[in-house]
């Protein structure tokens, strides 16, 4: 992996890549939904049905099927419109996030954990909707320093930029939907460990398999992947 690439460089060199794994469990059925959700915006993406290929099943003896298959990334390349993004809510992109989505548009990395890279509509949807859940919270209005642009679904967990309120400065952070807004603006909440740049984040990504989600946190695997491990 040439260190000098950046986080788009990095992506898009990966996704030349089939990776195989094996499982008995049902890692597609996990996924597909999404995948067919993001096709209905990214027609191009239904295309890339290869992302998953077989490549032999085995019975387990207990009723079941061990598969042996590939994976591939799926990445929709072009330059994204976050015009409307800074507008709606009123923020300045950090540039090595405008040098990111200058060339991805959207993508799904095929890893241990699964990850979406949002596009601008869904980033905007994620927003409107943390944002109402504060209103009716009843938590005052600040202005926007959490931008969440990626996750691992269905889980709450997910990934976001942030700038520090100290310097103004911008981050990749893991965030759960599940911390409390104050939270969300405490300093302590962010230990310097566990704030990335967009590159540094991206190649922990690739090269860990997107396991652990985040740095130095690690959780048990969910039952769909539970025994998954990679081959090749």
């Amino acid at each position: 992996m040439n260190s000098s690439f950046t986080a788009a460089e990095l992506l898009l060199e990966h996704a030349t890549h089939q990776r195989v794994y094996q499982t008995s469990c049902e890692y597609r059925e996990h996924v597909d939904p999404y995948l067919a959700d993001y096709a209905t915006r990214h027609p191009e993406m239904a295309q890339q049905s290869s992302w998953f290929s077989v490549i032999e099943e085995v019975p387990t003896g207990d009723g079941g099927i061990r598969q042996t298959f590939s994976l591939k990334d799926i990445v929709i390349r072009g330059k994204s419109d976050f015009t409307l993004l800074e507008k709606q809510l009123d923020i300045e992109l950090p540039g090595f996030f405008r040098d990111f989505y200058n060339q991805i548009q959207v993508a799904v990395l095929a890893l241990l954990n699964p990850i979406v890279i949002y596009d601008v509509a869904e980033m905007l949807e994620v927003a409107a909707l943390h944002q109402q859940i504060d209103i009716e919270n009843g938590n005052p209005a600040k202005p926007t320093h959490i931008l969440r642009f990626a996750a691992m679904p269905p889980f709450p967990a997910r990934f976001a930029i942030r700038r520090r309120p100290a310097d103004g400065i911008w981050k990749v952070v893991s965030v759960s939907d599940e911390s409390l807004h104050e939270e969300l603006w405490t300093e302590r909440f962010w230990p310097e460990s566990c704030q990335e740049t967009m590159d540094q984040w991206m190649r922990r990504l690739l090269e860990t398999d997107g396991s652990p989600l985040a740095v130095g946190r690690s959780y048990p695997p969910p039952l769909w992947r539970a025994d998954m491990r990679r081959v090749s």
